[in-house]
């Protein structure tokens, strides 16, 4: 059983801002981080499905993987992933909200892996996933 879905927002002081960005249609992408150059290592692998979400929060994340897959107490690197790639310059000055993220496949090694690791690859599968889209206005309401 997975857990329920989680509601997060940006961590930014700019909410008025007018120039939000959303994404047309669902697109997946992937991440891998690897740095072997240090004593332990860094590993993470994520795969998510971005969709089109509407809701109270900038994004929900759907945690759709077992703990053998990425265990949840690395969901932190995760959503620091998605707040970093989304803040991103992806327009003039906006940002990408109203998104929900699905979790859908990953791998973690349990010496090799972190949050820092898990960060990267998922900001990594974020803009992957995004290059495959449509990136539109979003309209507050």
């Amino acid at each position: 059983m997975f857990p329920d879905p989680i509601n997060f927002n940006l961590e930014t002081n700019d909410e008025k801002n007018d120039f939000f960005f959303t994404i047309m249609h669902s697109s997946v992408g992937a991440g891998r981080y690897v740095v072997q150059t240090r004593c332990p290592s860094d590993f993470a692998q994520i795969e998510l499905e971005l969709e089109p979400y509407s809701g109270e929060s900038h994004f929900l994340l759907d945690w759709r993987v077992t703990e053998e897959q990425i265990p949840k107490f690395l969901q932190s690197g995760v959503i620091a992933g998605i707040r970093h790639a989304s803040v991103q310059k992806y327009s003039v000055d906006g940002m990408l909200v109203q998104i929900k993220v699905n979790v859908v496949n990953g791998r973690y090694h349990p010496v090799d892996s972190c949050e820092r690791s898990l960060r990267e690859a998922t900001k990594w599968a974020f803009e992957d996933a995004i290059k495959k889209n449509k990136i539109v206005p979003f309209v507050r309401k």
